[in-house]
């Protein structure tokens, strides 16, 4: 009886799979995302992961619509600057042309934010990183960056970012893209 009851405690113990919360597996990518890049990836301290924003299927094609509109608006100043001097029609041809692109693209994104019904779905997570590691001179620093990660299955990091003015102008096409199609864009199996 001792015998059996031994190895039910033994098997339940094995058997037993920790499911690991979304901050842990982050957690653990990060140190695997960076270390390739740390002086002393033996040093490597974690110290804090704060959730500061995520980002919808939405509002990604909100601003890729808003970014596309301050595209064509520069091509319109360029054509009208070749135009007033006369100069390279064929540049002013392929601006057209590339508005013509642009609106096409606007009105695709328009159509999608009318019929997509997960439009609110997350796709993307912003957290800030505190870690602590050994700079060149071998003295402990403490860093803080921004980091970019997708959503479900396994949160995959997709960029590190160092300061506030990178991320308030970060857009991320990838960031339109289903979890799936990331997955394949950066080769992750």
């Amino acid at each position: 009886m001792k015998y059996l009851t031994l190895l039910l405690i033994i098997f339940s113990l094995i058997s037993c799979d920790k499911n690991l919360t979304k901050k842990e597996i982050i957690k653990k990518q990060t140190f695997d995302f960076l270390k390739n890049n740390l002086n002393d990836p033996n040093s490597y301290e974690f110290v804090n992961l704060e959730l500061i924003d995520s980002v919808s299927k939405k509002d990604s094609m909100k601003t890729l619509i808003q970014l596309n509109n301050k595209k064509i608006i520069r091509n319109i100043k360029s054509i009208k600057f070749y135009n007033s001097v006369n100069s390279k029609k064929d540049r002013i041809i392929e601006l057209k042309k590339n508005n013509k692109d642009i609106e096409n693209q606007n009105i695709d994104l328009y159509g999608k934010l009318k019929i997509k019904k997960n439009d609110n779905e997350i796709i993307s997570y912003t957290y800030l990183l505190k870690y602590r590691t050994k700079n060149e001179l071998g003295a402990s620093v403490l860093y803080e960056q921004y980091l970019i990660a997708g959503t479900n299955p396994d949160y995959m990091i997709i960029q590190i970012i160092n300061n506030t003015d990178e991320i308030k102008s970060l857009h991320k096409p990838e960031s339109l893209m289903s979890f799936k199609d990331q997955r394949e864009r950066f080769k992750i199996k």
